[in-house]
């Protein structure tokens, strides 16, 4: 087998729905230097027999089971980087695909820039493949920039302007961000943690206006509720804790991030409070314990200059309190929302 230049690696867990379209979106690329490393994560469903039949078909596909599952992306996914041949690492998701040009447009961009990491547009489907709203980045964005790695991790605080699905990322950059990432546990956020770290560790970054297209999938991990989208707290503060100490001295941007750990556990008290009864009680209890232990950890003297009156009562007040004006909070909104849709 000729060494391929790019590796496609796919973590995969039943998707076997999906996963044709993914495989074929790669065995259908203008670019030819490319090997498609699949790490099933203990699939109950077609999905490893599936990969199994394509790997069949193209000796640049490779499948690897894992003995056990573990609940998240994250492992197999690393599993599938440290097993790649290829200079170069595009990542995709078993439930997504890619345009046809994408590696061959990819790669041309790595090329003219010498850039480590090259970014490129995200489009949210449905599972019929009707477009959604959420492109990232927006149509203004200027794709013929080159920029520093933390100018670009910078982009990804305070809400994502650029695309952290797909691009092209050089294997060793890959790998240095995976060694950064202290809490690679198998967390619904742990990739978008390893996505800051291949930021700061290149040098440079570009960009590429072809499109990777993620699916809507309603059974995914980020989807379903469940103790593992609680998950997404301690990543959120593990994030806060970078920032200071890659930017020590901007403060602006460390109020973004922790800002963002403010917003993930509203969001997900919001969660607990919709979902409360079919929740099971067990579940029920860990859920409010995290909730209230990352309530306990938000940088205060950090955030609150800039909050509102409300927002500050919000965190000075106790635990308790807390969630019932998160709650009060949404229901004014609603409220405010049908009245303004009434008289409008």
């Amino acid at each position: 087998m000729i060494k391929p230049v790019i590796s496609v690696v796919m973590p995969c867990y039943n998707v076997a729905k999906y996963l044709p379209d993914a495989i074929e979106s790669i065995m259908e690329q203008t670019f030819k230097e490319w090997e498609l490393v699949i790490v099933d994560d203990c699939s109950t469903d077609e999905t490893l027999s599936v990969a199994h039949r394509y790997a069949a078909l193209d000796g640049r596909i490779r499948v690897f089971h894992l003995e056990q599952n573990t609940g998240s992306a994250h492992i197999p996914r690393n599993k599938a980087v440290k097993e790649a041949f290829g200079e170069w690492i595009h990542c995709l998701d078993a439930d997504d695909f890619v345009d046809k040009d994408c590696l061959e447009k990819l790669y041309k961009r790595a090329m003219e820039t010498d850039a480590d990491c090259i970014h490129q547009t995200f489009q949210s489907i449905t599972e019929s493949r009707e477009i959604l709203s959420n492109r990232l980045p927006a149509a203004s964005f200027d794709f013929s920039q080159v920029i520093s790695g933390e100018e670009a991790c910078r982009m990804t605080i305070g809400g994502w302007k650029i695309n952290a699905n797909g691009g092209l990322i050089k294997k060793n950059t890959f790998i240095k961000a995976l060694h950064d990432n202290k809490i690679a546990f198998a967390n619904s956020n742990s990739d978008e943690i390893t996505t800051r770290f291949v930021l700061l560790n290149s040098k440079l970054v570009a960009f590429c206006d072809t499109i990777y297209w993620r699916r809507e999938n309603p059974t995914s991990i980020t989807r379903v509720v469940s103790i593992s989208r609680f998950g997404f707290l301690p990543s959120y503060k593990y994030l806060s804790d970078v920032i200071k100490e890659y930017f020590p001295q901007d403060v602006a941007l460390q109020q973004a991030s922790e800002s963002d750990l403010l917003q993930g556990l509203c969001n997900l008290s919001l969660l607990y409070e919709k979902y409360y009864f079919k929740i099971k009680k067990l579940e029920r209890k860990n859920m409010l314990r995290i909730l209230r232990e990352y309530w306990g950890k938000i940088d205060r003297k950090l955030v609150i200059a800039s909050m509102s009156p409300c927002t500050r009562i919000m965190l000075t007040c106790n635990f308790e309190l807390f969630l019932l004006s998160v709650f009060l909070r949404k229901s004014i909104s609603i409220v405010k929302l049908r009245f303004v849709k009434l008289f409008r």
